[in-house]
């Protein structure tokens, strides 16, 4: 939803500076089509041909006196609703764009809105989705390009957004597709061993790596190169969280690390125990904090504003500072190691070796809710504000009600090891 409302927001300013350009133009709306080109060509050099030639059909279809006649006010609401939908399928995404409309103003311009309305329907329809369980399984074949089965590895982690997926395999390859049609698009080497973690973010065109080669790697999704080499952990590294400015990633070695995007103007933070990689030019990412104290390698780590879980084989999970380092409680609440842990609102979220899912009061650090019902360790959760997803070495997906605690639902065990 915030990126929703972030694209949104970019959307409406490039309509408010269009429509600034047209302001010798307008008295009450739109009229010289010519000079409206023109302004629109002037107002944001980076449209492109095809978006140019629907705003400035749009504008025009807003234009009163430009409407044929014998054209009822229905038609005309239909033709600037195709108009706008055209807009926002590419300045929103084909995935925001039925979620917007927009309002035409008195003085020519155009207001864009969430449509609420739609928002709620389709979340009605989800959750009952969710909790009926009614999805279909697509397979995706996780290594296209290799043709003898004896050469198949296992997949170890697996990350997606709306414009791409990515898995890490033990065959110290990440392999690409494209999220909408699932074609696999190749695949990135560059690690001496198995990739055990990533994190995404394609609208920057970024992939971050983790693996058992003790290196974070930097990817440049338009390329496939590396464009930076992280060095400081000293064995594999097993957990990676990358939000903003800042990445959280975690180590067999015991410690946490937490890295920044830097532009070279705070060296004087950054921290000297980790091995800089000089050939980089900024920005990139230097080391900023590291978080020791875990007596066990440290499985997961997840950050929410300014405070970081790690969640480690010795117990424990450890709340820690962003920006200090220091930390802030420790949690005593498996009887075995931890693999996973999640921050959301009021909550950590926790599942362990010992078949378990722990939803924690983050601020008193007291158990509010055991979930059992999982028969093996439970090696990964995803939760929002409403569901938790959880999957086991049991080879089940669970889907839990994250209020009550209930089972909504248990998907078939589609895969076929842990």
């Amino acid at each position: 939803m915030l990126e929703f409302e972030r694209r949104i927001t970019v959307m409406q300013e490039r309509i408010d500076n269009i429509f600034a350009n047209l302001s010798e133009l307008v008295s009450v709306e739109p009229r010289n089509s010519r000079l409206l080109s023109h302004s629109l060509a002037q107002s944001n050099q980076s449209l492109n041909t095809d978006l140019l030639h629907l705003y400035h059909t749009f504008f025009r279809a807003l234009n009163v006196s430009s409407i044929p006649s014998g054209t009822s006010p229905y038609q005309r609401r239909q033709e600037l609703r195709t108009l706008f939908s055209k807009i926002a399928s590419i300045e929103l995404g084909r995935e925001f764009y039925r979620s917007a409309t927009f309002i035409p103003e008195s003085n020519g311009s155009i207001r864009v809105l969430v449509d609420w309305h739609y928002i709620y329907l389709n979340r009605c329809l989800l959750d009952k989705n969710w909790r009926s369980g009614s999805c279909v399984p697509t397979l995706v074949d996780g290594a296209p390009d290799i043709d003898d089965p004896r050469q198949r590895e296992g997949i170890y982690c697996v990350v997606f957004d709306h414009n791409t997926l990515a898995a890490g395999s033990r065959d110290n390859l990440i392999r690409i597709w494209d999220m909408s049609s699932l074609n696999f698009k190749g695949s990135l080497s560059s690690h001496d061993g198995s990739v055990l973690c990533l994190q995404l973010d394609s609208e920057r065109n970024l992939l971050i790596s983790g693996s058992s080669d003790a290196t974070i790697r930097v990817w440049d999704l338009k390329t496939g190169a590396v464009v930076q080499k992280m060095y400081g952990h000293m064995e594999s590294v097993l957990g990676l969280h990358f939000d903003g400015l800042h990445l959280a990633s975690c180590s067999k070695d015991t410690t946490a690390r937490i890295w920044r995007w830097s532009d070279g103007s705070d060296v004087s933070s950054i921290d000297e125990s980790a091995e800089q990689d000089e050939e980089v030019p900024y920005p990139k990412f230097v080391s900023f904090r590291v978080l020791s104290g875990h007596r066990a390698a440290v499985n997961s780590v997840h950050f929410l504003d300014d405070i970081v879980a790690t969640a480690s084989g010795d117990r424990s999970v450890r709340l820690w500072n962003l920006y200090s380092g220091a930390v802030i409680r420790t949690i005593q609440s498996h009887s075995r190691g931890i693999a996973c842990v999640q921050l959301i609102g009021e909550y950590i979220i926790t599942g362990s070796s010992d078949q378990v899912i722990k939803i924690i009061d983050r601020a008193t650090g007291s158990e509010a809710q055991a979930l059992v019902g999982h028969t093996g360790l439970v090696r990964t959760i995803h939760t929002n504000h409403s569901k938790l997803v959880s999957g086991s070495y049991d080879q089940t997906i669970k889907v839990w009600d994250l209020k009550s605690g209930e089972l909504l639902h248990q998907l078939p065990r589609w895969h076929e090891s842990k």
